[in-house]
């Protein structure tokens, strides 16, 4: 029988390491591309705005109009570099994930506000990223279980509209350079445990790299996501695409960090 692979864990991250990353997330903060530093169509700031606030009026009523649309989906699609992998548009189906959203991921999100004490809250968020993953594509008929994804996608959507629940970006490269499953659906699972113990295991340093103050973003939603470490998991998210040389900062800012800002 071939030998299964280990699949790669989240190092611990050298506070040199960490800086950079942060700068990365500062950049896209800004709305800049770390590896180019060109204009991003989208600031990461303008993407939580967005995302947070579409959710929040999908769950004070399903009907609202500020869904989680085809356009600003597409627009994050644009951001996240993920086109090439939806060139093929005619399974997409941008109305059963909003459909999706204002149903499953609702009814997940307002468990976790019930029970939060109790629950595993990755395991949670993972169940919401395969169901927003399938509803983002159109199902063959008849079968039982959904037979495509979009993982990458839907934990995206998710990591900015709910930024107070414990999600992380999930990638195909990093996916594959940490070697887990090679179908995404099937390692997400894994994925967000594995960030998870990351996460714990770089908490000291991580805790150090604070939070831009909003420009846009309400107080109430900068509150739940800095509270709740979605800026630790993004500089997360970030070192790993770095280390495993996923992505690449651009020199200047490689540089920045070497000189020691900022201080972290």
């Amino acid at each position: 029988m071939p030998k299964i692979k280990q699949f790669l864990k989240v190092p611990t991250f050298t506070i040199d390491e960490l800086r950079l990353a942060h700068l990365c997330a500062l950049e896209l903060w800004d709305g800049r591309e770390f590896d180019t530093k060109k204009t991003a169509y989208r600031s990461d700031e303008e993407l939580l705005y967005e995302f947070s606030n579409r959710f929040n009026a999908t769950k004070a009523n399903a009907n609202t109009l500020l869904q989680i649309d085809e356009d600003l989906v597409r627009e994050l699609i644009r951001v996240a570099r993920l086109k090439a992998l939806y060139r093929s548009t005619s399974k997409m189906n941008f109305v059963n994930a909003s459909n999706t959203i204002a149903t499953s991921t609702v009814n997940l999100y307002n468990n976790w506000v019930v029970n939060h004490s109790t629950l595993i809250s990755h395991q949670l968020t993972s169940r919401a990223v395969l169901d927003l993953a399938a509803g983002f594509v159109n199902q063959p008929p008849n079968i039982i279980a959904p037979k495509y994804f979009r993982v990458s996608l839907a934990s995206r959507v998710l990591f900015f509209a709910i930024p107070e629940m414990l999600f992380f970006n999930f990638s195909n490269g990093l996916n594959k350079a940490m070697n887990f499953q090679s179908q995404p659906q099937k390692s997400i699972a894994i994925f967000n445990r594995e960030l998870f113990d990351g996460l714990l295991r770089n908490d000291v340093l991580l805790s150090r790299c604070h939070m831009p103050q909003p420009k846009i973003l309400s107080t109430q939603t900068w509150n739940a996501a800095n509270s709740n470490g979605w800026w630790k998991r993004r500089v997360l998210d970030i070192a790993l695409l770095l280390h495993f040389k996923v992505a690449y900062a651009h020199h200047d800012l490689v540089l920045l960090a070497r000189s020691g800002y900022p201080v972290i």
